[in-house]
């Protein structure tokens, strides 16, 4: 029976453990009623069998493994079945039912074309000792309940599927939706935290700017919030197309934005802003406050001090950006404030 992929064995074991359970309790009403050594033997390979099964479910990095492979502990485990329902009674024994167990393994952890072959398997074990064992404990009758146990079992285990399939869809979703901005699609404040996180513990270096659209709450009061939110998709559907793959271009929060830009000097970074400042519709302009990114810094450190030189270059007169280096204002070039709120309304009416 295979395990998530990729998951450790301590957690293939946390998994396996109420399944394990199942097995165990069954055991111990078989072995109650007076045995014959024929079946005691039988039912020491059986245990054999689902022993194994558990063992290399647990222990077998199966991802690493071909495909087909991860169909033997399974095998083993359909056997074990076969080998307790026979060691008790044969079909008119009670553990048929176990067949269900490597099905709903599957179903949860496996993939479609295993659990049809585990199905399979289980089809197999039904039919097997009707064929060649036959007699009083397994008569032609039990073909009947071979079919329905069969179908009962690929009824489970396909349903099980499907809801845990649109279970991991939804989470995968909700995931997206976690870390990004509805309105403008792009990565949201906590996914660029966790970013800027990993790139200061990993000590590779780095620039960020800390953004915030000139005069934007103005034009909101004046032109209203659908008005605004056309500017900051707007503005987020320029910047896509300027920045680097390897950046990270975030909102962080109503008209301010994030820009990761990983293994960049200060000269690069800034490069790369002026481009998204000649990208931006006409009239719009903003400031920025840009730091590197230190091998032992704090995180909010980072964050507080680009907030600090953001509002450096506001109280500087806006339209510009300045980095941790500067002695002097860096201006962004651009044609200045004068008349952008008519050019930006002529750009959105222009855009539909």
């Amino acid at each position: 029976m295979e395990a998530a992929t990729g998951s450790s064995w301590q957690q293939r074991g946390g998994h396996l453990a109420p399944f394990a359970a199942l097995v165990v309790l069954a055991y111990g009403l078989a072995i109650f009623p007076p045995h014959t050594a024929h079946a005691v033997a039988v039912m020491a390979a059986s245990g054999a069998c689902f022993l194994a099964a558990g063992t290399l479910t647990v222990l077998v990095p199966w991802e690493r493994l071909p495909d087909g492979s991860v169909l033997l502990p399974v095998a083993l485990a359909c056997a074990g079945v076969g080998l307790l329902r026979h060691a008790a009674g044969g079909g008119v024994s009670a553990y048929g039912g176990l067949l269900l167990l490597p099905v709903i393994w599957q179903a949860l952890y496996g993939r479609r074309f295993e659990l049809t072959a585990t199905i399979a398997l289980v089809a197999t074990t039904y039919a097997v000792p009707i064929l060649f064992i036959g007699g009083e404990p397994y008569p032609p009758g039990q073909w009947r309940a071979a079919i329905v146990s069969t179908l009962t079992a690929a009824t489970v285990g396909f349903t099980v599927e499907h809801l845990n399939r649109t279970r991991e869809e939804l989470l995968a979703r909700t995931r997206i939706l976690a870390g990004h901005d509805e309105l403008t699609g792009l990565v949201n404040r906590r996914h660029v935290s966790g970013v800027l996180a990993d790139q200061v513990a990993g000590g590779t270096g780095g620039v960020l700017a800390m953004l915030d659209l000139d005069h934007f709450k103005e034009f909101n009061d004046v032109h209203g919030h659908l008005a605004g939110d056309d500017v900051l998709t707007a503005t987020a559907e320029a910047w896509r197309g300027v920045v680097r793959a390897t950046d990270t271009l975030a909102r962080w929060g109503g008209e301010e934005f994030v820009v990761l830009f990983p293994d960049s000097s200060l000269d690069q970074a800034c490069a790369i802003l002026h481009r998204m400042a000649g990208a931006m519709g006409d009239g719009l302009t903003f400031s920025g406050g840009v730091v590197r990114l230190g091998p032992d810094e704090e995180p909010m450190d980072v964050l507080r001090a680009a907030d600090h030189l953001l509002y450096e270059a506001k109280a500087e007169g806006r339209n510009r950006i300045i980095t941790e280096d500067d002695t002097s204002v860096d201006r962004v070039d651009l044609s200045g404030l004068a008349g952008w709120e008519p050019a930006v309304l002529a750009a959105l009416a222009a855009r539909g």
